[in-house]
């Protein structure tokens, strides 16, 4: 656990028909257990339930004298699909991966009982706010990936599970692209492409072309260093 430090991420939530941030903070306090301020007694009760589900895949057990508070700074907002930002900020002031990666990062999903992301509506609108705060990385359901991709210039990954969101996070993300290549025909040259100029204009670095031989990487990366 962190000594007397908190830990911030901003969401987007659904404002009408755009989307707006929401900063969700986790910080220590006095007396134990985990509390939920901000949220409607019924809302809290619902997602500690699934927030502690989620935290138990990556073995983080907030029973073990824990007394945290996981605050909103919005009055106006009393839903649960927080519960995902809620316990990867937790996850995160557990030790499972450095906080400073939450500032580049959006998260666009719910979770299930089993740790599992749930696809969330209005993912255009949140994938748009992301992008305007300056967000590198989009993590959402794999139901709304393709929603997410259409509006470029974010990187968008899917993670199946939280615990993979959580080893996600605890990998090196300082701009590294990964694009498989399965052929090199006309179609998927253009589709990759594509993919590669997204990830260069959502902050990427490095670009690292993965298929088996012939697929065309060579020759990708040829195109790249003359035109990027």
């Amino acid at each position: 656990m962190r000594e007397n430090q908190s830990v911030e991420i901003v969401a987007e939530i659904l404002h009408g028909i755009g989307a707006s941030p929401l900063k969700l903070s986790v910080y220590p306090t006095a007396g134990g257990g985990l509390s939920f301020v901000g949220w409607k007694d019924s809302a809290a009760r619902e997602i500690s339930i699934r927030v502690r589900s989620a935290l138990e895949t990556v073995s983080v057990r907030l029973d073990d004298g824990a007394a945290l508070r996981v605050l909103i700074d919005r009055d106006d907002f009393s839903g649960v699909e927080l519960d995902l930002c809620a316990a990867t900020a937790l996850a995160a002031y557990s030790g499972r991966f450095d906080p400073a990666k939450l500032a580049g990062v959006a998260l666009s999903a719910e979770l299930a009982l089993d740790g599992r992301l749930r696809p969330v509506r209005g993912v255009v609108s949140l994938a748009e706010a992301a992008k305007a705060r300056g967000a590198r990385l989009l993590v959402v359901a794999k139901e709304n990936r393709a929603e997410a991709e259409q509006v470029g210039g974010i990187r968008v990954e899917t993670p199946v599970l939280f615990s993979d969101l959580v080893d996600l996070l605890a990998r090196d993300l300082s701009g590294v692209g990964e694009f498989a290549l399965p052929r090199m025909d006309r179609d998927g040259a253009a589709a990759a492409w594509k993919s590669c100029r997204e990830a260069v204009d959502g902050g990427a670095r490095c670009l690292l072309l993965v298929g088996p031989p012939r697929a065309g990487k060579m020759t990708l990366a040829r195109i790249l260093a003359s035109r990027l």
